[in-house]
């Protein structure tokens, strides 16, 4: 009889749990975008035999997370009315400020140092919604005790034999969010000396399991302490308010009062109240955000820099706003360089009022050590602005000459063929000019293979080297009558080299 009503119950929940709860049935849609914040302290004191092992890190996570609305269903029935069970949210855009500074020392002295190993570094990345990604979030709104029988049909189910005292179903959030970071230090040698080292560490490995209030608030802080059995503290952390038949554990590590290592967690995530504005680039076709990527934020001058103002979430975002290059003096960039088609003229395009008014502006930085963008939006009738420090890069070359003696202005014929296989092809003149004189034509000037010129970088800018002859020409027009005056003209060689 008892095996009986256990099946009657089981089949009872099925049967409930596929109509759902109509009052969240006819709930509102789930937010496009909600803000999401959180915060990590990890405080270490560990004593492991004769090694001290003592340090802190911080994490501050920021960002605004966007609904995916292609894996978050809509359920439909015939019955009610459609509802979303399960939210999902992806990182818009989200950063990861940490802190990190450990030091090893020997906890009896000895011949060498005490300091047996440091490391300290900080910095910035960016989590993002690719699984394949090491570093990556997600927030997951779980609606479970939205979609189990309401409370009378609970009672009743109560009175029923083997029916368990508390369910323990609730609706709750998940977040979690993953990323690595390479930490710099020195390592003390046996000789006592030290080297430099590097080590990669899991420094962001957090998860957060908590319960829907009935405010609707999604926010919390934890503290504890646990007692590491491994000599270093450990950076897995998961925070959890679940109850038992969740089978989640409250804390990861496990909280152990009085341990080694101290952990603080507090965080928030809710609906987007402001907006967010922040500065992307055009990087080998994606666009990648600027203040956190110091190789976006490198220029090579004569590069085409390509920014793009982003408000975030979208729907808040103008498509319009104002940006300011370099105080918009436009002396040390330019919009675009334009040559005629016969290469006689060419002209420098700057940027005008309306290109600084466009979202997305592409120019170019041709001189100066660093360049700085800033871009302001008028939203919902706040201004919202950013600006970033470009470091513009210049390639370095050191350029040597070979010069013979014999060296003389004559008829260029390509050189002295003794030394024809000496000179690079691409230095060298053909007999006639590249064939284009006509029969008893010559050209006079320089015996251009008479000298060797070769060009070494000295920076890892990458790129092409060409030779290009730059031409001052000074001429006078004899008319019938007299001589005019002189006139100059400069200009690039179109032809030699």
């Amino acid at each position: 009889m008892i095996k009986h009503l256990k099946f009657i119950f089981i089949f009872s929940i099925i049967f409930l749990f596929a109509m759902l709860n109509q009052i969240y049935a006819k709930g509102k849609k789930p937010e496009k975008a909600l803000s999401a914040s959180a915060e990590v302290k990890v405080n270490w004191n560990i004593e492991d035999g004769n090694t001290i092992n003592k340090g802190h890190m911080t994490l501050n996570i920021n960002g605004v997370m966007e609904l995916d609305q292609a894996h978050t269903k809509e359920v439909k029935t015939k019955e009610i009315s459609s509802f979303f069970p399960f939210p999902i949210y992806e990182p818009q855009t989200m950063i990861v400020q940490y802190t990190y500074v450990q030091s090893l020392m020997d906890k009896e002295p000895g011949e060498c140092p005490p300091l047996i190993a440091e490391y300290i570094g900080n910095g910035t990345f960016s989590l993002s919604n690719d699984p394949n990604s090491e570093s990556r979030a997600n927030l997951y709104i779980r609606k479970i005790a939205s979609m189990m029988p309401g409370a009378e049909q609970m009672e009743l189910l109560k009175g029923m034999e083997g029916f368990p005292g508390d369910v323990g179903f609730c609706d709750y959030y998940e977040f979690f969010a993953a990323g690595g970071a390479t930490i710099r230090g020195k390592v003390r040698k046996s000789d006592c000396k030290y080297e430099e080292d590097e080590k990669d560490i899991n420094i962001c490995q957090l998860a957060v399991r908590f319960k829907i209030p009935d405010d609707g608030k999604m926010k919390g802080e934890r503290a504890w302490s646990t007692k590491t059995q491994t000599g270093s503290p450990p950076f897995t952390i998961v925070v959890s308010d679940l109850p038992p038949l969740m089978n989640q554990a409250h804390f990861k590590p496990e909280n152990q009062p009085g341990g080694d290592v101290n952990y603080s967690v507090k965080w928030a995530f809710g609906e987007v109240d402001l907006a967010f504005l922040y500065i992307k680039r055009k990087v080998n076709g994606n666009w990648e955000d600027v203040e956190d990527n110091e190789e976006a934020r490198n220029i090579v001058v004569g590069e085409k820099v390509e920014l793009k103002g982003v408000v975030v979430p979208k729907d808040k975002d103008p498509k319009k706003g104002e940006w300011l290059i370099d105080g918009n003096n436009n002396k040390n960039y330019i919009k675009e360089f334009k040559v005629a088609g016969d290469n006689t003229k060419s002209e420098l395009i700057p940027l005008k009022s309306e290109d600084l008014k466009e979202p997305v502006i592409g120019f170019y930085w041709y001189k100066g050590e660093n360049g700085r963008a800033k871009y302001a939006a008028m939203v919902e009738g706040r201004t919202y602005s950013k600006e970033v420090e470009f470091t513009i890069r210049k390639p370095e070359y050191t350029v040597d000459w070979d010069s013979r003696e014999d060296n003389h202005f004559g008829i260029t014929t390509g050189g002295d063929p003794k030394l024809c296989d000496k000179w690079p092809k691409e230095n060298r003149v053909d007999p006639g000019y590249e064939g284009k004189l006509g029969e008893g034509e010559v050209i006079k000037g320089l015996e251009y293979n008479g000298i060797l010129f070769s060009c070494e970088s000295g920076s890892d800018i990458p790129g092409e080297t060409q030779w290009v002859q730059l031409i001052d020409n000074q001429q006078k027009i004899n008319t019938e009558k007299e001589w005019g005056g002189w006139s100059s003209e400069k200009g690039l060689d179109r032809v030699y080299p």
